[in-house]
C-alpha cells in the first residue's frame, strides 16, 4: 500500500508544529528521524539494517510503498521517540493508503 507523508504535523490548534525556527515538522521526518535514533534495547545487526532501509526508503520523494510489517516498525520506533500527537497522526495517515481517486483529488 503507498502512503503520502509529505504532510505537517500539527498542533492541537491545528498549527504546523516547527522542527527549527525555519522548519516545519513533517511526518516524513518524523518517521525517518525515528528509525535513524539508537533503540532503547540493543537490537540485532539485522534489524538495524532493516531500520536503514526502511528509513532509506521513506526518504524516496512522493507515496511511499509500505507493508504491514514496515508499519508496525514505524509504529513501534515513533512510539519511542515522539509522543501521542505525532504518533497519532502519522498512525492516521498509515490507515489511509493513497489511492488513484485521492490522488486526483489532492491534484
Amino acid at each position: 500500500m503507498k502512503f503520502n507523508l509529505a504532510k505537517p504535523v500539527l498542533d492541537l490548534d491545528g498549527n504546523q508544529v516547527q522542527r527549527t525556527e525555519a522548519e516545519v515538522l513533517t511526518m516524513e521526518y518524523a518517521v525517518r528521524d525515528a528509525l535513524t535514533r539508537p533503540p532503547q534495547q540493543p537490537i540485532s545487526p539485522d534489524e538495524s539494517i532493516r531500520r536503514y532501509q526502511l528509513q532509506t526508503k521513506v526518504f524516496e520523494v512522493g507515496d511511499v510503498e509500505l507493508d504491514a510489517s514496515e508499519i508496525v516498525l514505524i509504529q513501534h520506533c515513533l512510539a519511542q521517540a515522539y509522543g501521542p500527537l505525532v504518533l497519532g497522526q502519522i498512525a492516521a495517515v498509515l490507515k489511509e493508503p493513497v489511492t488513484s481517486s485521492s490522488k486526483a483529488k489532492a491534484d
